[in-house]
């Protein structure tokens, strides 16, 4: 991940949409000209005059969009949409309080984010390293990483009843796995259960949880082929839906291709994604499973 903030600015100025001529140009323009004492663009001032040599801009549109998603929208309520048109690398900021120049990415391919998006000419979103909204949002600006469409859809409240309904089902075959398990068969059986399922649920006995799914890390491997990144499209974020002996035998040959080509990268990954803190029990840290053992079930 980039330890930089990345900016998200706006491409029209009064009603006309500048975004050709940025490109062509080699420049980003914050408007009000000539109307400085405009207190919306006195806050835009202060976010330009931060960005630096080298920081990332991205020229974006904000919009709504209720049809034509990729992912399922059964109560028809509109979703926020951002197009990312255009990254580029800041080579000089004059602080002249309205132009940047900058060397704009020739391959670049236009694309569009959903839920977390905001309208404002300059969005400052900064990268904690920490998997939350504006982590993702980086990495998919960024390195073109899938949106965890599943992740924002829980938190939006768009579920249909039939996907609760189906959460519901998620959650009993867990516990199943859970009482099965935990029979003196298996050591760690509660946090392998919730890496399987891509989210923790035992609030009891922890006061901070850091945990993604085994598709989402793995999808922060950087060394990642183009074959690899496809094949993590086979991958759901709950192992737990996995229906048929076939096709998990399918995407556990993904994963342990990839864990065994990326190794080292994936131990680290596993150090800094998943861990408890607060007051956890000694041996419960995704650090200490053996990767060997993950996908056994």
């Amino acid at each position: 991940m980039t330890n930089n903030d990345v900016y998200f600015v706006g491409t029209m100025i009064g009603k006309k949409d500048f975004s050709d001529e940025f490109i062509e140009k080699g420049q980003w323009q914050l408007g009000w000209v000539n109307q400085e004492d405009n207190g919306q663009y006195q806050k835009m001032l202060a976010l330009l005059n931060e960005i630096k040599i080298d920081d990332v801009v991205i020229l974006k549109s904000t919009y709504t969009r209720t049809h034509d998603l990729p992912f399922e929208n059964p109560n028809g309520k509109s979703v926020s949409v951002m197009k990312l048109k255009k990254l580029g690398h800041v080579k000089q900021n004059p602080h002249d309080g309205h132009n940047l120049f900058i060397d704009w990415e020739s391959d670049f391919q236009p694309r569009e984010w959903y839920f977390y998006t905001n309208r404002q000419t300059i969005w400052k979103v900064s990268n904690s390293d920490k998997i939350d909204d504006a982590s993702q949002l980086i990495q998919f600006a960024l390195h073109n990483i899938k949106q965890d469409y599943s992740y924002f859809l829980d938190k939006s409240g768009l579920i249909a009843n039939a996907h609760k309904t189906n959460q519901t089902e998620l959650q009993k075959r867990k516990q199943d796995f859970l009482n099965f398990y935990d029979q003196g068969k298996w050591t760690a059986v509660i946090p392998k259960a919730n890496w399987l399922s891509g989210y923790w649920d035992d609030k009891q006995n922890y006061q901070k949880i850091k945990l993604v799914s085994i598709r989402q890390l793995l999808s922060y491997i950087t060394s990642l082929t183009a074959t690899e990144n496809e094949a993590l499209k086979l991958i759901p974020d709950n192992l737990f839906t996995i229906t048929t002996s076939d096709e998990f035998v399918k995407i556990s040959d993904v994963i342990n291709s990839i864990i065994l080509n990326h190794r080292q990268e994936v131990d680290a990954l596993i150090d800094s994604l998943n861990f408890v803190e607060g007051n956890g029990r000694h041996g419960w840290g995704y650090s200490n499973f053996k990767k060997r053992n993950l996908l056994v079930y």
